[in-house]
């Protein structure tokens, strides 16, 4: 189908229908006509159409009413919410987009409204999408359509074709291809986090264990961010051009059937860096606003808090034993709150094969820390190098 989409000279896209059984030529959303005159001068009158669009939160670079207007019809629809839709809006050249009030056209240049409104980059495209940064980005939206899979084993196939279509504007081979990750950008492809709650979010460390120990996941490595729900990566956080890797990675995948960037059926990444044991528990950040789910952990060390974790399950207690976790250095950068060197990488959990471990979280340096120790070179230095294996 993405090729169907990148070489079709236009694809209608129907948000306004739930199914391929309904129609989308006609409004959903009802009216409210109101007779206005003008009290002034009275021979100014009309009618005042008013329809409740149900936009939601934009940034802020979104705001207006006609983007408003724009999500409503597209971004919070139920077209935008399944898996096997992601493709048909990245990859096509262009949209002739039917919403439940509006319609609307999508080049690479521009989004006009039917209103004969037009506003650049409201939405994504696979020509604009030429570094890992935007690759993020890529991940970050497909992410979001987790619930949207009637079958989990269905997240690969669908997004196969954007990842080929990634592949060959950068000149990487198949082979390069590692579950929705590259090997080019391993160490920061895997500092991925998890930013809300859903059924994908365990309870507990002992019930994501148990799930990720189940046959049902075997077909997405615990180190994919894929299928996992919405994610955030740590390395945007970081000036961009400053970040360098402080391990190696290989990467080894199997797949069902020919297509390389088909269903999984296995995956393993050999990773060689610092490995830091957990010097405290875990407790939730007291000074971070929002709901309880994104909100970091840190340990409960004296002097100071130079790390920040995310956790790939949401504990019901507020700490968490070391027992078991260790920590895996990915990569260095400069802060954005701060001209100084801080860390990321990620948590793993030993799976009971020696040497063999799943990534639990990932984790960050603390951003507002003064203390230039709680960068974490002095923890590293005192960390010895080992070389796991991550499934």
């Amino acid at each position: 189908m993405d090729e169907i989409y990148r070489s079709a000279y236009v694809t209608i896209a129907t948000p306004a229908s739930v199914s391929c059984q309904q129609g989308f030529r006609h409004s959903t959303r009802g009216k409210l006509y109101l007779s206005l005159r003008s009290q002034r001068n009275p021979t100014n009158h009309g009618i005042l159409s008013l329809q409740h669009l149900d936009g939601g939160w934009l940034p802020q670079r979104h705001q207006g009413i006609h983007v408003a207007d724009y999500a409503a019809n597209v971004w919070e629809s139920h077209w935008a919410t399944r898996g096997w839709t992601f493709q048909e809006w990245i990859l096509s050249a262009r949209l002739l987009v039917f919403g439940p009030t509006d319609v609307f056209f999508d080049c690479d240049e521009s989004t006009y409204f039917q209103c004969g409104y037009d506003k650049e980059i409201i939405v994504m495209r696979m020509s604009s999408i030429l570094s890992t940064n935007d690759w993020h980005h890529v991940m970050s939206d497909y992410s979001r359509r987790h619930r949207g899979f009637s079958r989990p084993s269905d997240v690969l196939p669908a997004f196969s074709g954007t990842a080929a279509h990634f592949g060959r504007e950068m000149r990487y081979s198949e082979h390069d291809y590692a579950a929705g990750l590259w090997k080019q950008s391993l160490f920061i492809d895997l500092a991925w986090r998890m930013v809300e709650d859903g059924p994908l979010k365990r309870h507990s460390l002992v019930d994501l264990l148990g799930y990720l120990e189940s046959p049902t996941a075997h077909s997405l490595p615990s180190w994919t961010c894929l299928g996992k729900g919405p994610v955030e990566f740590e390395v945007d956080f970081f000036e961009e051009g400053s970040v360098v890797s402080r391990c190696t990675t290989e990467a080894w995948t199997a797949v069902k059937g020919d297509n390389p960037f088909g269903e999984g059926e296995a995956g393993t990444i050999r990773f060689t860096g610092k490995i830091a044991e957990l010097e405290s528990d875990l407790k939730l950040t007291e000074d971070y606003g929002g709901p309880r789910s994104r909100r970091p952990w840190e340990p409960k060390l004296e002097g100071g808090r130079p790390w920040l974790f995310t956790l790939d399950w949401d504990p019901l207690a507020d700490t968490i034993s070391p027992g078991q976790l260790k920590m895996a250095v990915a990569g260095a950068g400069r802060c954005y709150q701060r001209e100084r060197l801080g860390h990321f990488g990620i948590l793993v959990h030993e799976t009971g094969v020696s040497g063999t471990f799943y990534r639990v979280g990932s984790f960050m340096s603390h951003p507002s820390d003064p203390l230039p120790k709680n960068t974490g070179e002095e923890f590293l230095a005192r960390c010895e190098t080992r070389t796991i294996d991550i499934i």
